[in-house]
Formats: C-alpha cells, structure tokens, sequence
C-alpha cells in the first residue's frame, strides 16, 4: 500500500482515497513527516485507534517538533481516544515540546480547545513544569477567539490547582499565573463589521474578570484594581470597579474573608473617586462607582459584630465627619452624601451602625453650629441619604433629634439647596409612617407653597409625588386640604402640585372630592377648588369612569353649582363616576343642582330628561353643560332657551344634530334681533367643550347647511329693511356668515354678494362700510377670481382707498389696506389689477403716515405688492 500513499503525496489521490484504503501498519511505517502526520490525523477521524495508542502517541511526540501544525491535529483527533494517563501525557508533550504562539489560528484554537477539554474533565499535574509550560502556552495570545479559550482554560487550571497547587514548588508562579492573564486589562475591542458571528467584548471581559478574580489571587488582585482605578480613562474606571465588585463576590465569603485587608485601601479610593469633580458628568461611572460602595459594605455586613463594622467604615465615617467640620467641607457634601446612602443601602446592618454611630456626631455638630447655614445643609445632605436608604431597604426608622432638626431648618428658612433637601427628609419621613408623618406632610406643604425658585419647586413637588404611593390616607388628610387651603398669592403653586400628584386613580379621587366638599365647608377657598377640577378636567375628562360615588354628596355638588362653579369641573366629577353610580347621585341632588347631574348622565350614557328652565341669570358655563345635554341626548331644548344670552350655544349644539326645530329658531333670530351677528359667531366658531372630540354628535356638513339657510335671509332682510340701524346689524351678520363659511360656498354666492358689497362701500354709514369690507376681504381670501374684472375693480379700488383713510376705525383701515394687499399679490387677480397700479400708489401715500404703526405697516406692505405688480 505504500504506492498508495506515495500516490496522495503526489496529489494523484485525495486523503478520502487513501484513507478508505490503507491500514494502520501501512501509516506506521511512514516516515512521520508532515504529510504522514495529516495522513495519520485523518486516519484516526476516519477508523478509530484500533488498538494502536500507544504507537499513535509515540508517533505524535516525536513529530510534535518537526511539524507542529499537522502533529497538534493528530494529537487533537488522538486526544479523544486515549485513557487518563495517556491524555496527561500527551498534554505535557503538547505543551513542552509545542510553541503554541508560533502556530496559525485555526492550530491554536484547535490546540486550546483540547487543552481546555483535557483540564475540563481530568486531573491537572501541580507541577511547576506544568504550570510553566501552561504560562508560556498562552501568554501573548492575541487573538480574540483563542483568548477566549484561553480564559476559560486559565480558569478551569486555576480552580483545579488552587493557590497550593500553582506555587507548591515555585510560589513566584501565583504572581505569573495572575500577570499573564491580567495584561490583557482592560480589553478594548471592536469586532470587524462584516465578521460573521463575531466575539463579544461582553464575553472577553468578562473572560478576563472570572481569571484575575479567583481567590488565589487575592493578593494581587486588589491592588491592582486600585492601580487601574487611579487612570484618567473612563473606560479604564469602569472597569476597574467591576474587578472590585467581583473581587467582593470572591473574597467577600467563607470564613477566610480575604478582602478583609483591603477595606481601608478600597474606601480611600473610592472617596478619592467620589470626589473627583473631572467624574461627575459620567453618569455611567457615577453608577458603577455606587454600586462598588454598595458591594463593599455588604461584604463588611457579614461581620458579626458592629465593632468590627464600624472599625472596617472607619474611613468612610471619618472622612464624612470632617466633611462637616471643615468650613468649606459643603462643597463635597453631596457626594458624601452618595457615598453614606449607597453604603447604608447594603444592608440593615449597616443602616443600623450609620444610624448609631455617625448620625449623632452629625446631629451634635448641626446643634453646635446654629449660624452656619452650610454646614447645617451639609448634615442634612448626609441624613438624606440615610433616609434614603432606609426606604430602599423597606425599613422603618425615626431619630426624633435628627427629625425635629429638619423641622426646626425648615421653620427658620434657609437656602434654596436647604429647603429642597428639607422637602426631600419630609418626603421620607413621610413614607416611614412614624409620630412625625403628619407634621412632615405639613411642613412638606409649606415649603413647597414658599418657594419662588421654579427648578427647585419642581424638586420639591417630586418628593412629594415620590412619598404619594406609600402615603395615601396622609395625602388625602393632610397634604390636599392644605394645599387646596393655600391663599389667593400661593394659588398657582398649590395647583401645579394637586396636578402632579393626581397620576394615580386614588389620588386624583382625593384631589377631586376634597375639592368638592371644601366648596361646602370653607366657600372662601372656592376659587383654588374651582380651579384645581378645571385643570384637571382639561387632562382627565377622557378618563373611564374610576371614582365611588360615596365620596360625592348631594351638597357638594349643590354648593358648587351656587358656587357659580363653570361646567368642566363638574363635568370631570361626574365623569369619573360609574354608569350605577349615577342614578344614586341624580336621585339625591337638590331642585336647583338638577340640569347639572345631567352633565353626568351624558357622560355616562344614563337617560334623562331635560326638565329644566334655561334663564337668563345663568352663566354661560351652566348653559355650555345644558347644550351638551340637548346634542348628546337629543332631547327639546328646554324652556326659556331662545331668551338667554347664550342663545348661540344651544343652537350650535341643535344644529350639530340637524335640529330643524332649532334651524327655524335660527332664522326667526337673524330677521329680528340685535344680537344675531353674535348668535351666529357662536354658532360658526369652534367650541372644544361641543366638538365631536368630546363625544358630540356633529352631523355631516351641517356648517354648510346652516350657511346655506340664513345668507338668503339676511340678504332678503338688508334689501328690504328701511330702517338704518337695522340695516346695519342685518348687514353684520352676513358679514360673520361669510367669514366662517367653506370657500366653496361663498365662491358659488359671489355673484350676488359683489352687488350688495360695492353698494354698501359706498354707503355713508361706517358700520356699513366695515362690514362690505369685511365680506369682501373674505371673498377675495377664498375666491380671488371673483373680483378679477375690471369694471368691478373700477368700482372697488376707489372705495378701497377711500377706506384706507377712514378715521373713526383702524379696524376699517387696516382691513381696506390687507384687501389692496391682496389683489396685488394674487396672480388670479394681477392681469386685471395692473390697470390701477399708479392710482393705488398713489393713493397710499396718505396712509403711509397715518398715526397708528399697525396701519402704517399694512400700507408699506400694499403699497411694495403694487410697486413689484407687472
């Protein structure tokens, strides 16, 4: 068979051939070349040892130094078919005999993999040889892929040996062991963008870390944690701290506790770190750099007794104390303060010794330094983030000396940082439940009612929305009633804060109710209530209904109404409440409360008839609410309707649902009265508390059709009404008609609007000749063609000017002034209008002076729009 394999070696035949063919003695007697080793490699792939291992393993050693890279295959393949002893003997060769760093990546990775399976699941020598030849196997590994299996095996060899096992003959090699793994800290990775399946930078770090951190290396770890930790590169810090959190995990257990030593070295740091100013701006090392003071207390909780405690916090205790004894000490208070929390917030243990040994010495030096405003807020930085802690870790605490000291700072006043901080202690004290809960909901109150900076109000309402979840019933007996009790000049400020507390259902149902019932008791603060449900009606009206009817009563709904209470605020009481609720409510409110339970009734789809007078007395807000009774329900408008003064709404909200009762209504108005110009602006504007927005029924072109009725009639009225006065009213509303009317309308009525426009801009009456201009200013918006006629603009443009020198009306000016603007710069309009340039230059010039400035302006704009007409 050796013509075979000499064949293969020519490359007449490919491995497959030779391999299906030959036999173990045939590839024995080979030489052990590098051609022989691939052949031998694909041999035991292919069928297996057969017996031969020990000739296989023979072969392998003596080809490891001739051809490495085919003899590491073979070894690999052979690996897996060999007993214990002769694995570790194959190991040893690989590694004395193998220089891995000098072999392609696809050798190593195959070399390190059975390495790594080797220290996996047998035993590993505790020599020095071993370890030497291990070290000298990987160190300057480069490759991200073979470095993370170099981890992983440096792991597994650390474990197996342990401290004993790695320095038994050589203890030097501990160090060695930890340095040729620890140079690759921090690793700094990016995988190429096309690499398929690329190596996380998560996974080498963390590759690394689970190395370095191994209690065997207690003794270099640290330290050089502490090293990296002092770099002035972000990255590098970050780092660094997550070493010593994991060397917390490590040697932070058991009865050894090797991080023990440390304690004072790592507090130091991390103080010199907290305090570092080129830092802060890093949130992110901010945060990890938190969580490292976490770590390290909780390791020091595991000691037993608070002596040992307190002496393993001593440097973070005295650092603290002289914080506040220095004069300038309050510049770094806030980072102390972090420092305090975070550490308390390891555990309850530590909570209790900060709360034994360091709050009191605090607690003396606040008393002893009644004048130094700074110092005073420096300590109470410290005792809120003890504070802090305690509601971390659901605890309970209460130090009356420090409490009545935050009460006392915050009685007397201090700054603006002081106030905050005191918001911030109430809020906890607030949570904790204790004796002082409801004068800390008091004081909390104050504090946020007195304060006149903007940004640290927000702060202070934050405390308070922050102490809301755990504090319910105080809220609802302390914190609203006396904010809603603040006076006429805190007014603005006690909303803003009842507005930011209502994002839960039970505290919007307080905010609500209690609104509701002061409206009864205590009427001299009904403005603020009044308020308050207007606000909230404006954000909350679309909410399902969540309020119990129980806390509404029929005299707080009846006090409100004689209250003179406007409808949204109502509307969002009732609104809140359920569809079985309501019956109980409407059946328990009194005669002159009845037409506003109908709001309610709307609302929640409950059937009711509309049995009321409408009168003049009412206000528009009680006539707003019944208007969207009649449009939701359909039901007849109710009596007197047609004599109040906001007549206009309840035919809007009629002609919203095609009312014809109501169009007739309409028309006998806009024939007869004074006031119909206004009737029909509040028909045409748009009202958000009758929009379909809110649930309104709003008929299909409804607008057009209203528009479509009434102009005929109006123009009719103009045409045959003598009497001059009238005539001017009548000629108002077609004015207010075309304003609001679609363009496509008014485009379709301009040959019978012109007539009656030029006519009345020739008028002697000014209201007249306001309201010409005022349709014609619509006409030319909407349909700029239909005055692109020269003989029309021959009777217009002189009007027009006339018009720009009206004096009793700016109004009349500055519309006649907007119009000329109009046809100059409308291209529709240009062909015809270029025929008046130099008459309407000129016709201007007095307008340029006249003494009003907006007139002024809207003269020099008409006049360059005619100047640049061509």
């Amino acid at each position: 068979m050796g013509s075979v394999i000499k064949e293969w070696k020519e490359g007449a035949k490919t491995i497959q051939e030779v391999t299906s063919s030959v036999t173990w003695e045939d590839v024995l007697a080979c030489e052990g070349d590098s051609k022989d080793m691939e052949l031998t490699a694909s041999m035991i792939e292919a069928k297996g040892c057969e017996g031969k291992q020990e000739a296989l393993l023979a072969r392998v050693a003596r080809s490891l130094g001739v051809c490495p890279v085919e003899s590491v295959a073979a070894a690999a393949a052979l690996h897996k078919h060999l007993d214990s002893t002769q694995k570790g003997a194959l190991i040893e060769n690989v590694l004395e005999n193998v220089a891995v760093q000098n072999l392609d990546q696809v050798s190593r990775i195959a070399t390190y993999t059975m390495i790594k399976t080797h220290v996996e699941t047998e035993d590993v020598p505790r020599t020095a040889a071993f370890v030497n030849s291990f070290i000298r196997a990987i160190d300057g590994e480069r490759d991200p892929r073979c470095l993370l299996l170099t981890f992983a095996m440096h792991s597994k060899v650390t474990a197996k040996l342990g401290r004993e096992g790695i320095g038994s003959e050589d203890p030097s090699l501990l160090e060695e062991m930890f340095d040729v793994v620890s140079c690759y800290f921090p690793i700094s990775y990016t995988a190429p963008k096309k690499e398929k399946n690329p190596v996380s930078t998560d996974d080498l770090k963390q590759g690394v870390l689970n190395c370095c951190t191994h209690s065997c290396y207690s003794d270099f770890a640290i330290p050089f944690a502490l090293d990296k930790l002092s770099s002035p590169l972000g990255d590098t810090k970050q780092d660094a701290l997550q070493m010593i959190c994991e060397c917390c995990a490590n040697y932070g257990t058991g009865g050894e506790m090797l991080i023990e030593p440390y304690f004072s070295e790592l507090w130091t740091q991390i103080r010199t770190e907290t305090l570092n100013g080129s830092i802060r701006g890093d949130e992110l090392l901010m945060r990890k750099l938190f969580e490292t003071v976490t770590c390290i207390a909780k390791v020091i909780s595991q000691f037993d007794s608070q002596n040992l405690m307190h002496a393993h916090l001593k440097v973070l205790f005295d650092g603290v104390l002289n914080m506040a004894s220095v004069p300038q000490g309050f510049v770094n208070a806030k980072s102390y303060s972090a420092l305090v929390h975070f550490a308390a917030s390891a555990s309850l243990t530590i909570l209790d010794t900060v709360l034994t040994r360091l709050i009191p010495v605090l607690h003396s030096a606040f008393i002893e330094n009644p004048d130094n405003v700074n110092r005073r807020v420096s300590i109470l930085g410290i005792y809120n983030g003890v504070l802090g802690a305690a509601i971390k870790l659901n605890a309970s605490i209460q130090n009356t000396e420090m409490e009545d000291a935050v009460f006392t700072l915050a009685d007397k006043g201090t700054t603006t940082e002081g106030m905050v901080l005191c918001a911030e202690a109430c809020s906890s004290i607030m949570q904790f439940g204790s004796s002082s809960s409801s004068r800390a909901a008091s004081t909390l109150v104050k504090i946020l009612l007195d304060m006149t900076d903007n940004e640290a109000r927000v702060m202070v309402i934050r405390a308070l929305q922050t102490a809301v979840p755990k504090t319910e019933a105080l809220v609802a007996d302390t914190v609203i009633p006396n904010l809603l009790a603040a006076s006429d000049f805190d007014a603005d400020r006690a909303v803003s804060a009842l507005l930011a507390i209502t994002d839960t259902e039970q505290t919007l149902m307080h905010v609500v109710s209690r609104a509701l019932l002061m409206l009864v008791g205590k009427p001299q603060h009904s403005a603020l209530c009044i308020t308050v449900l207007d606000k909230l009606a404006e954000d909350k009206m679309k909410q399902k209904p969540i309020m119990p009817s129980a806390i509404l009563s029929a005299d707080a709904v009846s006090n409100a109404v004689a209250a003179g209470c406007v409808s949204k605020g109502l509307q969002l009481a009732f609104a809140l409440l359920g569809d079985k609720d309501q019956e109980t409510v409407l059946s328990a409110c009194s005669d002159k409360a009845k037409w506003y339970p109908l709001v309610c009734g709307v609302r929640c789809g409950v059937s009711v008839d509309l049995d009321i007078a409408v009168t003049p007395e009412m206000s528009e807000g009680q006539v707003l609410a019944v208007a969207s009774v009649v449009n939701k329900t359909g039901a007849a408008m109710p009596e007197g309707y047609a004599t109040t003064p906001h007549v206009g709404l309840l035919l809007k909200a009629g002609l919203m649902r095609g009312d014809e009762g109501c169009m007739q209504t309409l028309l006998d108005i806009v024939g007869s009265r004074a006031d119909a110009a206004g009737v029909l602006s509040t028909i045409f504007t748009d009202i958000p508390s009758l929009s379909a927005v809110m649930g309104h029924v709003h008929k299909f072109l409804w607008v057009q059709k209203v528009y479509s009725k009434v102009l005929p009639v109006l123009l009719g009225k103009y045409k045959s009404e003598a009497d001059e006065r009238k005539k001017c009213e009548v000629f108002e509303s077609v004015a207010v008609a075309v304003a609001h009317a679609p363009a496509a309308l008014v485009s379709s009525d301009a040959e019978r609007l012109l007539p009656v426009v030029t006519g009345g801009l020739a008028s002697s009456n000014g209201a007249i000749v306001t309201s010409s201009l005022d349709i014609l200013h619509s006409l030319v918006q909407q349909d700029p063609s239909s005055v692109a006629k020269v003989p029309l603009l021959t009777l217009i443009v002189p009007s027009l000017l006339q018009a720009t020198t009206y004096k009793p009306a700016r109004k009349t000016r500055v519309t006649a002034l907007n119009i000329l603007n109009l046809l100059a710069t409308d291209k529709n309009v240009a062909h015809a209008a270029v025929v008046f340039k130099q008459q309407v230059i000129n016709g201007l010039l007095p307008a340029l002076d006249d003494h009003k400035r907006v007139v002024r302006a809207a003269a020099t704009q008409a006049r360059c729009s005619w100047y640049l007409l061509a």
